[in-house]
């Protein structure tokens, strides 16, 4: 059973409208959709001007759909509540008599038939950005192996890392994590996060990197 969005249920239009029967004013029937739904997807239907945009959803059509077209009908695809609606429609045809019939309601019917729709949408949009998604990929690995070069000929890191390991022992000595021989890379994390104390003599904090960054230059 179906109900339009007055709550009315929908039955076949009678055969011929003769004198007998006052066919109802187009604007007194009921509504399948609400009028923010409906607006939305007859605008977006308006920017496709004139497109055949259910063969194009079938045929997977590139040269119909571009990338934004397909955002545009994902936002306007038909819910699982719509097409249960709509179902009635089109197996009888007569019912679109019944209730304010148009582009919106069309174009929902059309959608509710094409398989998988939402799947189809998805995967479409995949094919569409993967150049785009794959040059993205290959400049992220290319930037990880150009800091993976830089870090493997670094001349000065491995004494950074020493200078490091040692202020950890002299913070730490005299505790089981005294004298160690060396640190996890998490370690390298808690060097903004350790600060001094503030005193008089020092009003003013100082993280841990930052003593390093100013005694390193020193070691070196």
């Amino acid at each position: 059973t179906v109900k339009a969005a007055g709550g009315q249920k929908p039955t076949a239009a009678p055969a011929g409208g003769g004198a007998g029967g006052s066919a109802v004013k187009k604007e007194q029937q009921p509504a399948l959709l609400d009028v923010k739904r409906s607006n939305q997807i007859q605008i977006a239907l308006a920017k496709f001007k004139g497109r055949g945009i259910l063969a194009a959803v079938l045929a997977l059509d590139e040269t119909v759909l571009k990338q934004d077209d397909i955002a545009r009908l994902r936002e306007c695809s038909p819910s699982a509540e719509e097409v249960e609606m709509l179902s009635p429609f089109g197996e009888d045809p007569r019912l679109k008599e019944t209730v304010r019939w148009g582009p919106a309601e069309s174009f929902l019917l059309d959608m509710a038939a094409v398989p998988r729709l939402s799947q189809r949408l998805a995967c479409f949009l995949s094919k569409l950005t993967f150049e785009q998604r794959k040059k993205d990929a290959e400049a992220q690995v290319e930037a990880i192996n150009k800091a993976v070069q830089c870090l493997r000929g670094s001349k000065t890191l491995p004494l950074l890392l020493a200078l490091v390991l040692q202020v950890g022992n002299a913070l730490n000595a005299g505790t089981p994590r005294g004298a160690a021989a060396g640190f996890t890379s998490e370690a390298l994390g808690k060097l903004a996060e350790t600060k001094s104390t503030v005193s008089d003599a020092r009003p003013a904090q100082t993280s841990l990197l930052h003593y390093v960054a100013r005694v390193a230059p020193a070691e070196s």
